[in-house]
């Protein structure tokens, strides 16, 4: 199955664009596609951790609703 380039996906490209404008030089966000596996590989760092698991669970919704 083809890999859709995640940046020319409107919705991926706001919504990690909103994340990481929120957190700052506090956090970093790294999307991206397995080398190995047929995933996509969604990685959140910083302080608040409920914040994050909010982000991350976004960011799964709007790609299984363009990558399935």
């Amino acid at each position: 199955k083809e890999k859709k380039n995640l940046s020319e996906i409107p919705e991926i490209k706001k919504k990690t664009e909103e994340i990481e404008k929120s957190l700052g030089e506090s956090g970093r966000l790294l999307v991206r596609y397995s080398g190995t596996e047929p995933l996509l590989r969604i990685m959140l760092e910083g302080e608040d951790e409920e914040k994050l698991h909010q982000y991350a669970q976004e960011l799964v919704e709007i790609a299984q609703r363009y990558l399935q």
